[in-house]
């Protein structure tokens, strides 16, 4: 690991960064591959079930939408907080209310 990475960083400067060995590599790329993968796991429930005319699976879309939102926000905060004060409150802000979601 090459340690922290510098403050008040672009943004494509976060980006490049999360393919760096620094102390936010595991947290972004442990909470980015789970996005995808359960964006995966939904859009093949999308063609075996009716999402928008059975309404018995409104709530079961509900939560597929969240399991995707909330580890990507997460990534997303882990990638740009470094950018200033204000980008890690709002980051960290955003990433809090998707797993308050997620836990309902």
């Amino acid at each position: 690991m090459s340690g922290y990475r510098h403050p008040k960083s672009s943004a494509l400067d976060c980006v490049l960064s999360s393919f760096q060995l620094n102390n936010e590599t595991v947290n972004i790329w442990t909470h980015f591959l789970p996005t995808w993968y359960f964006l995966w796991r939904f859009v093949m429930l999308s063609y075996r079930l009716d999402f928008w005319s059975d309404t018995y699976s409104w709530p079961f879309l509900a939560y597929m939408a969240l399991v995707c939102l909330y580890p990507f926000t997460s990534s997303c905060a882990h990638t740009f907080s470094t950018m200033s004060t204000h980008a890690r409150h709002i980051c960290y802000f955003l990433d809090y209310n998707a797993l308050s979601l997620y836990s309902l």
